[in-house]
C-alpha cells in the first residue's frame, strides 16, 4: 500500500511538471530600430518581475522561454522600453523607437541599466554617435555643450593635456572636485600625474586618466549627476559620476570594421598685436648695449636702418605674423579596427586603435596605441565575461606653461614687433627680449621632453542565475599605469646654469573586488520588488620616483646620472589606502508608474582615525508616472512625471595617505649626507568624514505626439564639515594643519528641452537646448577667506572661498579711489593701486547652455553643436604682459601725447589730475605692478563646437561591395564664435590647471580650430 502512494505521488509529480512544461514555449523574433529599420543588437529581453532574460544577436534575432502571460520587456540604451505580453503567437517581433530624452533605458550606479521612467534623480545619457561626431580625442571634451550642468575646462598643455570635469558646481573648498569615472561598472583612475606643473600651470601638464579611454571603443555614456544618482558609489562619487558603457561582441556572425578619422588643426584666435611702434624705449632705440632690457616702447618703425636685438643694423620694420608663422599645422590621424561576433555560448570583441597627433607647437606630438579584448561565456545559469585594454603612449616635448622661461608663448607675446622670424631661429641662442625668457626656437629644439605611459586596466566578472528571481554576481577589476617623464635644458641655457634634467616615475593602481547579490520578486500583482545587498573592496596604491639633477657633467647627455647634484622629488615615496564598503538597494514598482528606490552603504576608510573612519549615508527616491496614474494622458500631454530624492554622502576629503600620522620626507642630501624633514601639513589624528546632504526635484514630461520632450531639475547640495588646510602657527614647525572646517552650498536648476521637428521615414530633423544655472556659497569658516590655490612671491591677486561669500573669487588690487569713485594719482600722475585688495570677480559661470540640431535626409545628414558659458569672470595675465611690452593695440593710446588718467584726482592736493604719463611708464606701472582691475574680464562665449556633415552608401551600392554598410562625414571643432568677451584668447581653454583655482589666463596656447574627414565601414 505505502509503495502504491509513492508510485502514484511520482506519477501526479511528473504529470505537473509536464503540464507545467507544456505551458512554456520557445519564443522568437527580430528587434529592429524603428526609424531606420536596421536590426538592434544587444537588446534586453526580460521576463517581467524575473531576473530571466537574454539579449539579441548581431542580426537583432533572440529566443527565449516563456510562458502565455508572462510580459516580454525589451530594453536598449537610448531607446524607448517596450513590453508585449505573451499569447499563442510563437514568433514576436518588436520595432524600438528612439527615446529622445525621457522613458529610455540608461546605465546607472553599479553598471545596473534602469528604464529612465524608474529614476527619482537626473541621469543624463550620451549615444557613442554623438561623442563620435566631431572625433575629439578625449571623450571627456565632447561632452560640453550635451549634457546641463557640466562644466568642462581644458588646460592649455599641447596634446594630450588634461582636462578638469565639475558637475553641478565645486563641493569641496580644497580637496578634489571632479567626477568619479566608472567604466563598465568599474571605477578607474583619474590621477594627473603633474611632473613639474604647480597650480599656477609652471611646468607641463602631463594629462590624466580619463584622455586612455578610445572613443571608438564607448558605447554609450550615462552621467549620474550629484550625490542623488551616485551614493552607491560612495566618498569618491559625491561630485557625480561619469559611466562608460563599452562595446561588447554579439551573437551571430563575425564583424569586422575599421574607422579612419583625419583632422587638421589651426591657430585661430590671437592677441591683437599693434605693428606701428619697435623695440626701444620711450620712442628711441638705446645704444647702450641695454635694448634687448624692452619691449616695443621704441619709435615708429619706418624701415630704415637701425640698431636690432641681434647687435646688428638692419631693416627697422614690422613683421605682423611674427607669432602666428612660429606655429606649426597641427592633425589628427586616428585609425581604429574591431572584429567582434560569437555564438550561442561565446561572444568576443577585439578593438585596435593608433592615434598620431601632431600639435601646434613644434615637435610637440603623441603616438598611442589602445587594444582591447572583451568575452562572455554563457554557460548555462553562469556567465562569464571578461575585459582587457592596453594603452601604451608617447609624448614628445609637452609644451611649458605660465611663467616658465621655455613657454613658447612667453616668448613670442613679450618680443618686439619688429622681430624677424627667419632672424629669430638664425640665432636660437640669443634672445631678443631679455629676463626669465628663452629663445623660443631654443625651447623647442634644444629643450625639451619626453614622457611615456604603459596602462593595463579591466576586469573579470562572473554572474550566477540561481532561479528566474535571485542572481548573484563576484567582480574583480584593476586598473595599473605607469607613466615615466624626462626633462632636459642644455648647458647653454639663458636661466638655467648648467643645465638640468629632471626624470619622474609615477606609478598607480587601483583594485576593486566587489560583489552583488540580486532578488527580483513579483509580491503582488500589482507590486514588484528588487533587493540587492553587496560590498566592495577598494586598494590604491601611488609611487612617486624621482627628482632633479642640475649642472650636466657631460653637454648633451640627458641623463639624472650625469648631472653634478641631484634633488630628490619632496613627494617621494609609497602611498596607499584602502576603502571597504557594504550596500544595500530595494527598489519597489507599483503597477508601473509609481517607483521607489532606497539604498544605504558604509564604508571604513584607511586614511581618516580609526575611531572616525566609518561612515553611513543613506538615499530616497520617489518616481510618480502622473498620466498613468491618473490616467490623464492625452494627445498633447503624452507623458508627465515627477520625481524627488534625497540623499547623504560621506568622504573623507582632502585627506591623503599618512596625513594623520607623524612621518618624515626626503630633502636634498647636505655636505653628502641624507636629510629628512618632516611634512609642511601637521597632522590630525580627530579628523572626521566631510559629509554631502543633497535634495533634488525635477519632472519630466512629453507633449504633442512625444515630439516634444522636457526635463527640469532643482537641486540644492550642502557640503559639511570640510576638511581644509589653515595656515599653522610659526612655532609649530609646521606651514599648514588639516581640520574640519566650513559648508558649501551649492543650489541650481537644469533645463533640458528636446524636439522633433519632423519625422518621418525620409526625413528627420531634431533639435535640442540645455541650460543649467548653479551658484555656490560658502558658511561656517572660522576666518574671512581661504585661498583655492597657494600664492608666492608677491603675486597681486588671489583666488579664494570667501566665508558667508562666494566660492571662486578673484581678489585683487585696484585703483585708489576717493569717496566720489576718482582714482587718485600720484604727483606724476601715475594711477595708485588701492591699498588692500578686492573682490574684481568670480570665475564660476552665471549659467551654461548647449544647443544641438541633427538633420536626415534619406542617407544625408546635418549635424552641429553650438556651447555657450554665460557669466563668470577671468584675470587675463596675458594681456598684461603684452601690455607691459607694448605689443597689444591697446598700448597704441598716448605713445604720442601720454596718458591723462581720466577722471582722475592728485591724492597729494586733492585737484583735477592733468598730468600725461608717458605710454609706457602709464602701462609699466598698470600692468607691470598690482592693478589688475582693468585685466578681469567676462568669460562670456558662445562657440560653434562641432559639426558634422555626413553621408552613409545606400544598402544597393553596400551589397555590390560586398559591406555591411559605410559612412563618411566631413568634421569639425571649435570652428568659430558667434560671441565672446575675452579678446586676446579663447575662454574655453584657457586653464593651465585642473585643480580648484580656476579663473586665470597666463599665456595659454592659442585657440585652434580643426576640421577633417571621417570614415566608416562595417563588414
Amino acid at each position: 500500500m505505502k509503495k502504491s502512494k509513492i508510485l502514484l505521488l511520482l506519477c501526479f509529480s511528473f504529470l505537473l511538471v509536464h503540464f507545467a512544461n507544456a505551458q512554456e514555449k520557445t519564443l522568437s523574433g527580430v528587434v529592429t530600430s524603428k526609424s531606420d529599420g536596421m536590426p538592434l543588437p544587444g537588446v534586453g529581453v526580460l521576463i517581467k518581475g524575473t531576473l530571466k532574460g537574454v539579449e539579441t544577436d548581431f542580426d537583432g534575432k533572440y529566443q527565449i522561454k516563456a510562458s502565455v502571460g508572462d510580459v516580454l520587456v525589451f530594453s536598449y540604451v537610448g531607446m524607448q522600453s517596450q513590453s508585449i505580453t505573451v499569447a499563442n503567437q510563437q514568433t514576436i517581433n518588436v520595432a524600438l523607437d528612439d527615446a529622445n530624452i525621457l522613458d529610455e533605458v540608461v546605465v546607472t550606479a553599479l553598471g545596473i541599466k534602469k528604464e529612465k521612467k524608474a529614476l527619482g534623480y537626473a541621469v543624463s545619457n550620451v549615444k557613442a554617435e554623438d561623442l563620435q561626431m566631431a572625433k575629439d580625442p578625449n571623450v571627456v571634451n565632447s561632452l560640453q555643450g550635451r549634457v546641463a550642468g557640466l562644466e568642462i575646462n581644458q588646460a592649455s598643455g599641447g596634446v594630450g593635456s588634461a582636462n578638469r570635469m565639475v558637475i553641478r558646481g565645486n563641493n569641496s573648498i580644497t580637496g578634489n572636485n571632479q567626477a568619479l569615472y566608472v567604466v563598465d561598472g568599474v571605477p578607474i583612475n583619474n590621477t594627473e600625474n603633474e611632473g613639474d606643473v604647480d597650480e599656477w600651470g609652471n611646468g607641463v601638464s602631463i594629462g590624466n586618466g580619463i584622455a586612455d579611454i578610445n572613443p571608438d571603443d564607448i558605447e554609450s555614456v550615462s552621467v549620474l549627476k550629484g550625490a542623488n544618482a551616485a551614493a552607491l558609489y560612495g566618498a569618491r562619487a559625491s561630485n557625480g559620476v561619469i559611466m562608460i558603457t563599452t562595446k561588447k561582441g554579439k551573437k551571430g556572425k563575425m564583424s569586422i570594421g575599421f574607422n579612419s578619422s583625419v583632422t587638421f588643426e589651426e591657430v585661430a584666435f590671437l592677441p591683437e598685436f599693434q605693428n606701428t611702434y619697435g623695440q626701444g624705449s620711450f620712442g628711441a632705440i638705446p645704444t647702450d648695449g641695454t635694448l634687448i632690457s624692452f619691449g616695443s616702447w621704441g619709435p615708429r618703425l619706418d624701415g630704415s636702418n637701425q640698431l636690432l636685438w641681434t647687435g646688428q643694423t638692419g631693416r627697422y620694420e614690422a613683421n605682423p605674423n611674427n607669432v602666428k608663422d612660429f606655429f606649426s599645422g597641427g592633425s589628427t590621424l586616428i585609425n581604429s579596427f574591431y572584429v567582434d561576433g560569437g555564438s550561442e555560448k561565446m561572444t568576443s570583441r577585439i578593438s585596435y586603435t593608433r592615434s598620431d597627433i601632431q600639435g601646434i607647437v613644434p615637435n610637440n606630438e603623441l603616438e598611442k596605441n589602445a587594444f582591447a579584448a572583451y568575452t562572455k561565456l554563457d554557460i548555462n545559469k553562469l556567465t562569464v565575461d571578461l575585459k582587457a585594454n592596453y594603452i601604451n603612449q608617447k609624448v614628445n616635448n609637452r609644451p611649458y606653461l605660465s611663467v616658465w622661461p621655455d613657454n613658447v608663448v612667453n616668448s613670442l607675446y613679450s618680443m618686439p614687433r619688429n622681430v624677424n622670424l627667419a632672424e629669430l631661429e638664425a640665432n636660437s641662442s640669443l634672445v631678443p627680449r631679455g629676463g626669465s625668457l628663452n629663445n623660443p626656437f631654443s625651447s623647442v629644439n634644444t629643450v625639451g621632453t619626453v614622457d611615456r605611459r604603459n596602462r593595463v586596466f579591466g576586469y573579470v566578472r562572473a554572474n550566477y542565475q540561481f532561479n528566474d528571481n535571485l542572481s548573484a554576481m563576484v567582480r574583480a577589476g584593476s586598473d595599473y599605469s605607469t607613466q615615466t617623464f624626462l626633462g632636459w635644458a642644455p648647458t647653454d641655457h639663458p636661466t638655467i646654469d648648467g643645465g638640468q634634467v629632471s626624470d619622474n616615475v609615477y606609478t598607480n593602481q587601483e583594485t576593486n573586488i566587489d560583489f552583488l547579490v540580486t532578488y527580483n520578486k513579483e509580491v503582488t500583482e500589482d507590486l514588484t520588488a528588487t533587493l540587492t545587498g553587496g560590498g566592495n573592496r577598494l586598494d590604491f596604491r601611488r609611487s612617486v620616483r624621482g627628482g632633479v639633477g642640475n649642472g650636466l657633467r657631460v653637454p648633451g647627455i640627458y641623463n639624472i646620472l650625469n648631472t653634478q647634484s641631484y634633488v630628490p622629488n619632496l613627494g617621494t615615496g609609497v602611498y596607499t589606502r584602502r576603502v571597504n564598503s557594504l550596500y544595500s538597494t530595494l527598489d519597489l514598482d507599483f503597477r508601473g508608474y509609481l517607483f521607489a528606490q532606497i539604498t544605504a552603504r558604509n564604508d571604513w576608510s584607511s586614511v581618516l582615525p580609526s575611531n572616525n573612519n566609518s561612515f553611513f549615508y543613506p538615499s530616497v527616491s520617489l518616481s510618480a508616472i502622473v498620466t498613468d496614474m491618473f490616467d490623464i494622458g492625452s494627445e498633447n500631454l503624452n507623458y508627465l512625471k515627477l520625481r524627488g530624492s534625497w540623499a547623504q554622502v560621506g568622504s573623507d576629503g582632502e585627506v591623503g595617505p599618512y596625513s594623520i600620522h607623524a612621518r618624515y620626507l626626503t630633502q636634498a642630501p647636505y655636505l653628502g649626507n641624507g636629510v629628512l624633514t618632516t611634512p609642511s601639513v601637521k597632522p590630525n589624528p580627530d579628523l572626521v568624514p566631510q559629509t554631502t546632504n543633497s535634495i533634488e526635484f525635477g519632472l519630466e514630461g512629453k507633449f504633442f505626439q512625444n515630439r516634444l520632450g522636457l526635463d527640469f531639475s532643482y537641486y540644492d547640495t550642502r557640503t559639511e564639515d570640510q576638511v581644509i588646510s589653515l595656515p599653522a602657527p610659526v612655532e609649530s614647525g609646521y606651514n599648514t594643519f588639516l581640520l574640519n572646517e566650513g559648508t558649501l552650498i551649492n543650489k541650481g536648476i537644469e533645463v533640458g528641452v528636446n524636439y522633433d521637428i519632423i519625422k518621418n521615414e525620409n526625413v528627420s530633423w531634431n533639435v535640442g537646448v540645455n541650460y543649467s544655472h548653479n551658484r555656490t556659497t560658502v558658511q561656517d569658516l572660522s576666518t574671512d577667506d581661504i585661498p583655492l590655490a597657494p600664492i608666492e612671491g608677491g603675486t597681486p591677486f588671489r583666488i579664494l572661498a570667501t566665508n558667508n561669500g562666494r566660492y571662486g573669487d578673484i581678489v585683487g588690487f585696484g585703483y585708489k579711489r576717493n569717496d566720489q569713485g576718482q582714482i587718485l594719482v600720484g604727483d606724476d600722475g601715475t594711477p595708485l593701486a588701492s591699498d588692500e585688495q578686492k573682490v574684481l570677480g568670480n570665475f564660476n559661470p552665471d549659467w551654461l547652455g548647449g544647443f544641438t540640431s541633427n538633420f536626415r535626409y534619406k542617407d544625408f545628414s546635418f549635424r552641429f553643436l553650438i556651447s555657450s558659458k554665460i557669466g563668470g569672470q577671468i584675470l587675463s595675465r596675458t594681456d598684461m604682459i603684452l601690455d607691459v611690452n607694448g605689443n597689444s593695440t591697446r598700448t597704441l593710446e598716448g605713445r604720442e601725447t601720454g596718458i591723462v588718467v581720466p577722471n582722475s584726482i592728485v591724492e597729494s592736493t586733492g585737484a583735477v589730475n592733468t598730468t600725461a604719463v608717458p605710454a609706457q611708464e602709464y602701462y609699466q606701472a598698470v600692468a607691470g605692478e598690482r592693478i589688475i582691475e582693468d585685466y578681469v574680464f567676462d568669460a562670456d562665449y558662445i562657440k560653434l563646437k562641432e559639426l558634422a556633415i555626413g553621408y552613409n552608401l545606400p544598402q544597393s551600392l553596400t551589397s555590390k561591395l560586398n559591406i555591411s554598410s559605410a559612412s563618411i562625414q566631413l568634421i569639425g571643432r571649435n570652428l568659430f564664435f558667434f560671441h565672446r568677451e575675452t579678446e586676446s584668447f579663447d575662454p574655453e581653454v584657457s586653464g593651465f590647471n585642473t585643480r580648484n583655482a580656476q579663473g586665470v589666463e597666463l599665456l595659454s596656447l592659442p585657440g585652434t580650430r580643426s576640421y577633417g574627414l571621417n570614415l566608416s565601414v562595417k563588414f
